[in-house]
Order: C-alpha cells, then sequence, then structure tokens
C-alpha cells in the first residue's frame, strides 16, 4: 500500500512529507544528512516524473524546487537588493554633507509609491527621522553613533539580500531536489540514491551543477550535513560536513572523481 504525502508550496520550493511524520521528527530532521538530485534545468520536468515514485517508495520528506516561485522570489531579491544599495549610497551623501535630510527622507518617496493610507504614516516617519538626527548630533560617545549603527544596518541588508539572491541560485542550475534522511535510513537512503542515479543516467539526464556545499556520491547525487547543533547554511558552510559527523555514505556506481576530495 502506498504511502499519502501532504504537499505544500514555501520559499521556492514544493515540499512533500508522509502523513505518519510527526511534527516532532519533521524539525528534527533540520539537524540531519540530507541528500541533493542535481540536474541540468532543461531536463528538469523529466527528472520529477521519472524520479517521482522512487521518492515515494523510499523517502518520508522532499522537496523540489518550484521554478516560477525560484525565478519571482530571485526577481524580487534582486530589485530589493538595488533600492537598498540607492538607499545606502543616500544616506552615505548624507553623512558626507553632500545632501540634506529632507532630500535624503524626500527620496524615499520616489523609493516607494505611497498609498494615500501611507501619506499620514509617511510625514509621520519624516518627523521621527529629523528628531533621531537631532539626537545623532547630541550623542557622539567613544562607541558608535547612531549614524554608524544605520550603516551598519544598511550593510547587514545588503549583506542578506545579496545571500538570498545566491541562495536561489545555487537551486536553479542543480540541487533542486532535497530528500531529508532519517536517522538510521542512511543505508535504506543509499539504496535509492543509487536507484536514483541509474534511473536519470538510463534515461539520458544531463547531470546539473553540484553546489560546493555537498559531497558527491554520483553523477547527480550528493549529500551534506548542516550541523549538529548549529545549523550551518549551504552558502556559508565551511565543508559539506562542518561538525564532523560520522558519515555513513559512500560513492555509487555512477562516481566519477573530479578534482580534490571534500574537506
Amino acid at each position: 500500500m502506498k504511502s499519502s504525502f501532504f504537499t505544500h508550496r514555501d520559499r521556492g520550493f514544493i515540499h512533500y512529507t508522509r502523513e505518519d511524520v510527526s511534527d516532532d521528527m519533521l524539525r528534527s530532521l533540520k539537524y540531519e544528512w540530507k541528500a541533493h538530485i542535481s540536474v541540468a534545468p532543461e531536463d528538469y520536468e523529466r527528472t520529477y516524473d521519472l524520479i517521482m515514485p522512487i521518492l515515494t517508495e523510499y523517502a518520508s520528506v522532499f522537496k523540489f524546487v518550484d521554478y516560477e516561485d525560484n525565478t519571482r522570489q530571485t526577481v524580487h531579491q534582486q530589485r530589493n537588493l538595488g533600492i537598498l544599495n540607492q538607499r545606502h549610497q543616500d544616506f552615505r551623501l548624507f553623512c558626507a554633507g553632500s545632501i540634506g535630510l529632507d532630500n535624503l527622507i524626500d527620496g524615499l518617496e520616489h523609493v516607494y509609491k505611497l498609498t494615500p493610507k501611507q501619506e499620514t504614516l509617511y510625514e509621520t516617519l519624516k518627523a521621527y527621522l529629523s528628531v533621531l538626527y537631532g539626537l545623532a548630533e547630541k550623542y557622539i560617545t567613544d562607541g558608535e553613533t547612531p549614524l554608524e549603527q544605520i550603516e551598519q544596518i544598511y550593510l547587514k541588508l545588503i549583506r542578506r539580500a545579496k545571500h538570498l539572491i545566491q541562495s536561489h541560485q545555487r537551486f536553479y542550475n542543480g540541487m533542486q531536489v532535497t530528500v531529508y534522511i532519517e536517522p538510521e535510513f542512511e543505508a535504506h537512503c543509499q539504496e535509492m540514491l543509487e536507484k536514483i542515479e541509474r534511473t536519470l543516467l538510463d534515461a539520458g539526464i544531463t547531470p546539473g551543477v553540484i553546489h560546493g556545499s555537498d559531497r558527491p556520491l554520483g553523477e547527480y547525487c550528493s549529500i551534506r550535513h548542516p550541523g549538529r547543533d548549529t545549523y550551518h547554511s549551504g552558502l556559508s558552510a565551511s565543508s559539506y560536513n562542518p561538525d564532523g559527523v560520522d558519515d555513513p555514505f559512500e560513492h555509487l556506481s555512477t562516481y566519477r572523481p573530479t578534482g580534490p576530495k571534500p574537506k
């Protein structure tokens, strides 16, 4: 009897969870091994049809990238980054005395098209920033001034926007499928990945780009561990296994070594 799966879309992915997986198990899987399957974007739809029966037979929790939403999120973050960069540049000109506070605040009105209901809020913000600037002139201490703190906030927001863009792009040319591996089911997963590799290879699917965050097991499949106590994102992790958790996975029969062994 085949298992039933709950499905939902969130943050650029289509998530599949077997109905008997508890909430506690779902939360704990964040800190367990995960496998990725990478194919060329033009073969993505065929890949979905080919491996979905295998995934529903072997896996309990997995997700596919939602290309439409992924692209929409990327475009949104790129637009957001452009706005942040422009506002940051205006802020630096203001700090250098090249433009006045009114110019800085009025510039926001051109960035955001305000509705009539937002105009009152905008006027309140304008008055608040005027007071903030007055306080900033008075509170010059040995530590960071309010303006220096605002500078750091801008830099943090810009870094975050760039990180989100890179994260979405990471799943475009590969890593489109993520399988969350339950503890003590690693051998079961190894068997599944071997079957997926053979199925994709026999169908002539072009492999995608396996990100440096992962250890390749074959032409398409890779694995990584996000960390036992602290979660390390794929973009910032120092290796595929940053906490040095025991790695039970073996290379698949399709594996072809191409460079130095992952850390």
